[in-house]
């Protein structure tokens, strides 16, 4: 359940339902005021499937959440940055056709984390994204963003 927001959710709410969605957002603001929650309510209205027969696993088939790695040392969880072969992994996923539904979307949660050349690696996904693609970057560091991911992305702020 999702508290507050709720201009932003509607409003995100009306681009799925007329079908105008842009191919790539970029949720930012305050750390764990929801922009996740929001993001992945955007991308089930998106991936939605006309299909009565498909359930909701198969449509979460289409959404991919790429995000830090964490892993435990002696009893220590550390989050490692988001390599250049995850992005990859991402633009393979992207570059499949959507399986049950007409749009595929990513979600990128904690962007900042990204390396310098994974930010790089997902700017060629970026400038030509496929037609049924919807990228969702989300991050409280906007400074940490390249300005040429920056500038393909619409930004919606959170507060």
């Amino acid at each position: 359940m999702i508290i507050g927001h709720q201009k932003i959710r509607e409003r995100l709410s009306r681009m799925a339902k007329k079908g105008s969605a842009v191919q790539t957002y970029l949720f930012v603001g305050p750390e764990s005021v929801g922009k996740f929650a929001v993001a992945k309510e955007f991308a089930l209205q998106l991936i939605k499937s006309h299909d009565a027969m498909a359930t909701q696993n198969h449509q979460e088939i289409d959404l991919f959440v790429l995000e830090p790695e964490q892993e435990v040392e002696k009893g220590i969880v550390k989050e490692r940055d988001i390599s250049v072969e995850r992005t990859r992994e991402a633009a393979h996923f992207l570059n499949n056709f959507p399986y049950a539904a007409e749009k595929k979307v990513l979600i990128i949660r904690d962007a900042h984390r990204l390396t310098e050349a994974a930010q790089n690696a997902l700017l060629k996904i970026l400038e030509e994204p496929p037609a049924y693609a919807v990228i969702i970057l989300i991050t409280h560091e906007l400074g940490r963003i390249l300005p040429t991911t920056l500038s393909r992305c619409q930004q919606i702020a959170f507060c």
